[in-house]
């Protein structure tokens, strides 16, 4: 790592973040978080580039007034083309790789990438010590609803799934969600093609009756059955488990009709942009809510979308010193724990 500045005399977070595998360049990422204000709050932001990207980067960084942003240079980085598994074998000192390590080793304190979901997810899965139950991390994504949020799991972590998993993504789902509303008892339901419980594949209605078992009668968590995704943003229902591939899509398809319906109804009939309120404005962008948590494993992973902004970036960066404030992860852990059969 290469210090630009000396290290802060107050108590900051170390937090790691991959700037590799966007859609946009990691100079233009730097830029972007240098001119917000993370860059002078107490924190310490490793941003970690492949070696080729450094020399812009280290410009822009001696330009800057920072002093709690550094640089890590890696000879690689693993793309969304790459075979995530053997890329993590092959590419030791990729910006994926390395940076798990680190927060394996207490380098840092959390982690956060845009880079490949499946990197990531193999990374977090083979380096980092998991939370028992939970025998596969999964993503854990948040989104806004009717009345307040909804938390989804999985949305993408795996593409294979089985009951066990979506049995595990209702812990994940509800566990987030139980940390964020405290005071709150959880409406869970298992995200499906319908209401009833024998409806979808045989993997949603094993998961229906044992989630249905392992929550009867819980203080903190009901589960309210299949939600098909039209309620799911009616605030009917705080928390949702899932298998990854319909997670994912939901997510994917939620994110591009909320581009669409704000698309439509901010622009007038001569193509000019109508004057939207600043809360419907918040509502429906998705850059306002932070990148998806890798549930299930012992320390803070969040995943970014590849096409993130430097808004998006920012919401996530302060999200994640929110979560380690909060000592989430010690209070996930313990609502899982307490919730084995």
């Amino acid at each position: 790592m290469t210090p630009i500045s000396a290290s802060l005399s107050t108590p900051y977070w170390r937090i790691g973040l991959d700037l590799m595998g966007s859609d946009t360049s990691p100079d233009s990422l730097l830029n972007a978080v240098l001119d917000g204000k993370t860059a002078f709050l107490p924190f310490q932001i490793t941003c970690f580039v492949q070696k080729k990207f450094y020399p812009a980067c280290r410009a822009l960084l001696k330009k800057s007034a920072s002093k709690n942003i550094f640089l890590k240079s890696c000879s690689h980085y693993i793309s969304q083309e790459d075979d995530p598994l053997k890329a993590l074998v092959e590419k030791e000192d990729s910006t994926t790789r390395v940076g798990v390590f680190m927060l394996k080793n207490q380098e840092l304190d959390a982690f956060i990438s845009l880079g490949s979901t499946g990197a990531l997810i193999g990374a977090s899965t083979l380096f980092l010590k998991k939370i028992p139950l939970i025998k596969r991390p999964m993503l854990v994504a948040k989104l806004p609803s009717k009345k307040g949020s909804i938390y989804i799991s999985d949305v993408g972590g795996n593409a294979s799934p089985r009951t066990s998993n979506i049995v595990q993504s209702a812990f994940l789902a509800a566990a987030y969600a139980s940390y964020d509303n405290p005071e709150k008892k959880i409406r869970l339901g298992l995200l499906n093609i319908g209401s009833e419980g024998h409806k979808g594949s045989p993997f949603h209605r094993d998961a229906f009756i044992e989630i249905k078992a392992i929550f009867k009668d819980n203080e903190k968590v009901e589960f309210v059955g299949n939600v098909e995704p039209n309620v799911a943003f009616s605030g009917k229902v705080d928390a949702l488990a899932s298998d990854g591939v319909t997670g994912n899509i939901f997510l994917k398809t939620a994110e591009g009709m909320s581009d669409f319906i704000f698309d439509v109804i901010s622009a007038t009939k001569d193509g000019k942009s109508r004057c939207v309120s600043s809360e419907l404005t918040s509502m429906f962008d998705y850059s306002e809510y932070p990148g998806a948590i890798v549930g299930g494993v012992e320390e803070l992973v969040i995943k970014c979308h590849g096409y993130s902004t430097s808004k998006s970036i920012g919401h996530t960066l302060f999200k994640a010193k929110e979560l380690l404030q909060g000592q989430f992860i010690n209070k996930y852990k313990k609502m899982i724990l307490n919730w084995k059969v």
